[in-house]
């Protein structure tokens, strides 16, 4: 069964780690083990959807990393391109009050 967590902007500008935190814990850190597949904005609420893991799929970490400053078009594209280069797949992005976040899933390091 799929699993959707909203969130309110004004609870990812009070503490967007936290949010992170949650939709990590929902997706590796339960029973049932979960991946982050898709970001959807809507009016003042972010929603994060989590589809069941397979048996055979890897264990990923999620991470909201905000952009400071405006980024241009060509910029945008070269920054995904190096966050992809380094073990990072973007999963998608929203916008907190003119903080743009993207969100990027990277594989779980096995220790």
């Amino acid at each position: 069964m799929h699993k959707i967590m909203p969130f309110s902007l004004d609870d990812l500008a009070a503490n967007s780690k936290e949010v992170q935190d949650s939709v990590n814990t929902a997706c590796c850190r339960r029973t049932t083990k979960y991946r982050l597949r898709g970001v959807a904005q809507i009016e003042e609420h972010v929603y994060f959807f989590l589809l069941p893991r397979g048996s055979e799929e890897e264990m990923e970490d999620y991470v909201f990393a905000p952009l400071e400053e405006s980024v241009a078009h060509e910029d945008i594209i070269g920054m995904i391109s190096d966050r992809w280069s380094a073990g990072f797949d973007l999963v998608g992005s929203f916008d907190v009050y003119g903080t743009l976040f993207m969100v990027y899933a990277r594989k779980q390091e096995n220790d």
